[in-house]
């Protein structure tokens, strides 16, 4: 469409620039024509009047003339045909002698459409003058005054007026050809206009809007919006210049995504990272991850943007900890620190900080990667409570086979006293008490071998109830007068398989807290129940396995614990009792028998409100029972005259023994060691049936004693005795084996027991 409005706007300017052209012709051949009518007139005047002629002038005169007529009748054309050789000059053509120039050639044609009157009328005219003309020119000037001036006159009249009326068309046709050309120039500006907006449309289709695309495209890109894109269909620089645009949108989405999933990936590590990391600058925290917002108490990491560093450490602070905030905020880079940073709950935790210096942004910072180093000082703290238990276990495995002896002795000795008085003698209780100091005191060390894993527990079925009523007498003693103890036990209780001296244990060291719990008196409550625990139970405790329970309640009234105590309190060694009068091993002995007694033990204290302690504990098929210790003897435990060798280094214990068995029925040899035994057996004529030695003594221990015996010995039964641990067994290669032991401390009917079912079961092997 451009194109056609080019041609027509072309054509127009060329159509017009003819017209003005013809215009200005039609003027200049007005003008000339005008002139020549008049020069001519005045020429025939002069030479009709005979005044002066020029003969050199006349021809060229009337050559001209004759031409132009004939060009009026043929369109013009002829006019041009004079030369410049005859379009001189025709000087002196004037009575006063100016000069007179005629038309020079180059003369336009003449227009084509003068009406044909004009033209027959100069025809005429010129017809009639020019042979006087010719006549007047072809002799001297003498001649010329016979010419016919009037008759000359008239056509030189005629001729100009007929010119003058050619001049007024002339006039009339530039009037024309003037408004023609000015609808020729309004139809320019008409087309020029439209050209003119159709450049504008298409300017702004093909040329803005695709601009504004680019822009939009480019504040949208810079906004965010990674995926915009323009849209140019044009094959153009505007089109390339869109296509080079997308490609540099893809090249930044991409390098975007990559730094995206780069700033990720990076969010991800540091954000799973255990440790708190900090970036600060001239204190002020720039860069936090959530396990740091987490270690000072804060819900989101965005929230410490902008704290100061002295937040998160408030008073009152440790010196290494203020020393290295003081550090910090000088701009120095402290060491590795290990720092307690307190918590809003009054707690504190342990913290390993290191502090590097970096760049961020192009100016200084500091990086903090502060790792919670709690349960590794915990850790730490349990292996050394592990030591000092391995300690105590050795020093209870060395101690045990020497104390248990002299246990064993107090026990069977005051059996023997007891047994001279009636049960309603006073002095029968005194011994009752002796004794039940005495199994007291062997179950002690059980539990501290046990405790230090040197030996495990003897569980049997067991009533509760039983157990707490058997100890209630000594915890009321133990309480002392200010504490009152009350006891709630629930009736129909099924059993627990447990061993009963730790069961006492467990009352005798919750009882001993309580009452240095309530040093102004107070209640304790002893309290037994049946309790099924369910899954609900067991959703809140997820450690404890759901079925039937027998519960254990031991609550006092006194000072309660609080949190960062109830957290520590079953740990070995920990006490808040002054340096010396407290060992730390109270609570951690209950833990450690309630769990080998597969049960569970609960903690609620609170600051002012007691503390109450729920020992739960599995329910059991089989009947209750005694512990060996407190059964009676059975019937046909006595000896038939057998001869016992007795072999023990300790004399109060060989006594012992010996009296047992005298008492019973039994002959009995004794010897303090291994050496002694075997030159006893040598020298002995008859049939030793049974060698009573003990594992651990010194110079031959009692298994080799024992092989060296049934070497000789044959048919000789062997029972073995001992006060040491599982491990001390262990070395001698007793546990597992077929060999029939007595534990110290023993009382009378077990030893007797074992000996018996030993020299049964040699009679039955010998029969067969």
């Amino acid at each position: 469409m451009l194109v056609v409005l080019a041609c027509v706007n072309a054509w127009l300017v060329y159509d017009l620039s003819n017209d003005a052209e013809a215009t200005v012709n039609v003027l200049g051949v007005a003008a000339r024509t005008r002139t020549m009518a008049h020069e001519l007139t005045e020429f025939v005047q002069q030479v009709a009047s005979g005044k002066r002629t020029h003969a050199a002038t006349l021809p060229v005169l009337i050559t001209f003339i004759d031409r132009s007529v004939g060009s009026l009748r043929s369109g013009g054309s002829a006019i041009g045909q004079l030369g410049p050789a005859e379009l001189t000059v025709c000087r002196s053509c004037h009575a006063d002698g100016r000069e007179s120039r005629v038309p020079r050639a180059e003369l336009p044609p003449w227009p084509a459409d003068l009406p044909e009157r004009s033209l027959r009328e100069l025809e005429a005219a010129w017809a009639g003058l020019h042979p006087l003309l010719l006549a007047a020119g072809s002799g001297d000037g003498t001649s010329r005054a016979g010419l016919p001036r009037d008759e000359m006159n008239a056509f030189g009249t005629r001729i100009v007026r007929a010119l003058d009326d050619l001049v007024q068309l002339l006039a009339d046709h530039q009037t024309a050809a003037s408004q023609r050309m000015h609808w020729w120039t309004a139809g320019l500006v008409v087309v020029n206009l439209l050209a003119l907006a159709m450049g504008f449309f298409r300017v702004r289709k093909f040329v803005y809007r695709p601009i504004r695309a680019l822009e939009r495209a480019a504040k949208e890109i810079g906004a965010g919006d990674l995926a915009t894109r323009v849209r140019i269909r044009t094959d153009d620089e505007l089109g390339r210049l869109g296509a080079s645009f997308n490609g540099m949108a893809d090249s930044i989405q991409s390098a975007t995504g990559r730094l995206r999933a780069s700033e990720a990936r990076f969010r991800l590590l540091v954000e799973s990272l255990p440790d708190a990391v900090l970036i600060h600058r001239d204190g002020r925290v720039v860069f936090a991850n959530p396990p740091a917002a987490r270690l000072v108490g804060r819900e989101g990491a965005e929230g410490l943007v902008g704290a100061s560093m002295v937040e998160f450490a408030p008073a009152p602070r440790s010196e290494v900890l203020q020393a290295a905030m003081d550090m910090l905020a000088r701009g120095v880079l402290p060491p590795v620190l290990e720092v307690q940073l307190p918590q809003p709950d009054g707690t504190h935790v342990d913290l390993e900080v290191i502090s590097l210096g970096i760049e961020l942004d192009g100016l200084p910072a500091i990086l903090s990667v502060a790792r919670n180093v709690t349960e590794r000082k915990r850790l730490q703290e349990q292996m050394l409570q592990a030591g000092r238990l391995a300690s105590v276990g050795t020093l209870a495995a060395g101690v045990a086979h020497d104390f248990n002896n002299l246990v064993a002795v107090i026990i069977s000795y005051g059996d023997f006293l007891a047994a001279e008085f009636a049960e309603d003698d006073p002095r029968r209780q005194d011994i009752d008490e002796i004794r039940r100091a005495g199994k007291r005191a062997a179950a002690l060390t059980r539990q501290l071998l046990a405790f230090s894993r040197r030996e495990t527990g003897r569980r049997e079925p067991l009533d509760l109830n039983a157990v707490v009523a058997d100890v209630e007498k000594l915890l009321r003693r133990t309480l002392g007068e200010q504490v009152v103890l009350r006891t709630v036990l629930a009736s129909g209780l099924p059993n627990v398989c447990a061993d009963v001296g730790e069961l006492e244990q467990v009352l005798i060291n919750l009882g001993a807290n309580a009452r240095d719990a309530m040093p102004g008196g107070g209640t304790l409550a002893l309290e037994t129940a049946e309790v099924r625990l369910d899954d609900a139970y067991v959703r809140a405790h997820p450690y404890v396995v759901p079925g039937a329970y027998v519960r254990l309640t031991v609550r006092d009234t006194g000072s309660g614990m609080d949190p960062q105590t109830r957290e520590r309190a079953f740990d070995p060694f920990f006490t808040t009792k002054p340096f010396g009068q407290g060992t730390g091993l109270g609570l951690a002995i209950v833990y450690g028998i309630v769990k080998r007694a597969n049960g569970y033990v609960e903690l609620q204290s609170e600051p002012g409100r007691g503390t109450a302690f729920e020992i739960l504990l599995p329910v059991v098929e089989g009947e209750a029972g005694r512990s060996a210790s407190e059964r009676p003897p059975a019937a046909g435990l006595a000896g038939r005259g057998e001869l016992v060798l007795v072999v023990e280094d300790d004399d109060a214990v060989r006594a012992l023994t010996r009296r047992i068995l005298s008492v019973h029925g039994y002959e009995v040899l004794e010897a303090r060691d291994g050496i002694e035994a075997l030159m006893l057996a040598e020298r002995c004529a008859g049939p030793i049936d049974l060698l009573l030695t003990d594992v651990v003594m010194p110079g031959m221990s009692g298994k080799e004693l024992a092989e060296r015996f049934g070497a000789r010995r044959a048919g000789a039964a062997v029972v073995f005795v001992s006060a040491g641990t599982e491990e001390t067994l262990e070395q001698h290669g007793l546990v597992g084996a077929q060999a029939r032991l007595v534990r110290k401390p023993f009382i009378a009917d077990v030893l007797l027991g074992q000996v018996r079912q030993a020299l049964d079961s040699r009679e039955v092997e010998g029969r067969r």
